[in-house]
């Protein structure tokens, strides 16, 4: 059986600091242990692989989306960015700037 993969495009992650927080955000839901997430800057996405499902693509757009980012499901693979939000941080959750 073939592993699946679900990408999340996540348009205002524009930076390292934004990666930091989706990976807090993402140690704090209990996910599988077989589950792995990788985070790609450059692409805009948060990649979902061994282990992927719906239940836990759930999981993880809800913590992507509680650290104040906007997820949106990538089913055909890499998509031209928005320009809006990207390379604007803006502050963090808890009202720092960035």
């Amino acid at each position: 059986m073939e592993a699946q993969i679900i990408k999340f495009t996540v348009a205002d992650m524009s930076c390292g600091a934004c990666v930091a927080r989706i990976r807090g955000a993402l140690k704090q839901v209990s996910l599988p242990s077989e589950v792995e997430v990788d985070i790609d800057l450059a692409q805009h996405q948060v990649i979902l692989t061994k282990g992927a499902n719906p239940a836990t693509a759930k999981l993880v757009r809800e913590a992507i989306e509680a650290a104040g980012y906007t997820a949106v499901v990538n089913d055909s693979g890499p998509t031209a960015q928005s320009a809006s939000g990207v390379g604007d941080c803006g502050p963090a959750p808890d009202g720092t700037q960035v």
